[in-house]
C-alpha cells in the first residue's frame, strides 16, 4: 500500500490572490499563449527566482476571438509583481495585445461575481 502525502494545514499554506484579466488582441489568445507571455515578462521583471516565488498559474481562459478573459492565481505577497508583468505585455508575435486587470480578490467566488458577471461565460 502506498503512503500518500498529507496536505498542508491551512495555517501553513501560502495565501492566494486571484486576478480577473481582460485581454484584447488582433488574434485569438489561448491559455498557452498567455502563459508563455506572462512567464517571459515575469522573468524579465523579477528573474527566475522571483517568478518561481510568485507561484502564479492560469486557472482558466474564455472569451471570443478578439476579447478574452482569464483568471490568474498567485501568492498574496507577489500579486503586485504579477500585475506589473501583465502591463508589460504588448505583442504576441506580430499582433498587438492589450491586457487589463479588472480586479483582484481573495476568493474565486467573489472574483467571478464582482468582476466577471457580465461576461458571456458567467
Amino acid at each position: 500500500m502506498k503512503n500518500k502525502l498529507k496536505a498542508l494545514p491551512a495555517t501553513i499554506r501560502q495565501k492566494k490572490r486571484y486576478l480577473a484579466l481582460k485581454t484584447e488582441s488582433e488574434k485569438e489568445l489561448n491559455c498557452a499563449d498567455l502563459s508563455k507571455l506572462l512567464w517571459q515578462e515575469m522573468i524579465l521583471l523579477t528573474g527566475h527566482f522571483g517568478t518561481a516565488e510568485s507561484g502564479f498559474w492560469i486557472i482558466e481562459t474564455f472569451g471570443s476571438k478578439n476579447t478574452s478573459f482569464a483568471i490568474i492565481a498567485c501568492e498574496v505577497q507577489k500579486y503586485e509583481k504579477v500585475r506589473a508583468a501583465l502591463t508589460l505585455i504588448t505583442y504576441l508575435g506580430n499582433s498587438r495585445v492589450r491586457p487589463k486587470v479588472l480586479g483582484v480578490s481573495g476568493t474565486l467566488k467573489k472574483l467571478r461575481t464582482k468582476y466577471l458577471k457580465n461576461t458571456v461565460h458567467y
